[in-house]
């Protein structure tokens, strides 16, 4: 999970950082969805921002299901009688 978080993480900086560099350039995301799109630059701009988006929301995906998965897990070790230390690592 902690990977998994920190390609989240990752991502969200490559994101902000990208949107920080255009900042000024008066392009918006709107253009996106205009003719304007199929030029050089604005197409780039656009395939970057969509393509970082869809990673962010990927790994986000993977991260909730980790932690289901990992909440499964220590629900059936605590049902097999097993105390907290043994599957809790922030458990005291």
């Amino acid at each position: 999970m902690a990977d998994i978080q920190s390609r989240i993480t990752d991502l969200k900086y490559q994101f902000d950082t990208r949107s920080a560099s255009l900042a000024q350039d008066p392009t918006d995301a709107s253009i996106c969805w205009t003719s304007s799109y199929s030029t050089p630059y604005y197409k780039d701009w656009c395939d970057t921002g969509r393509s970082l988006k869809a990673q962010y929301d990927a790994a986000q995906g993977r991260l909730k299901q980790e932690k289901a998965n990992l909440e499964k897990m220590q629900e059936e070790i605590r049902r097999k009688g097993y105390g907290n230390a043994v599957y809790d690592p922030d458990w005291p």
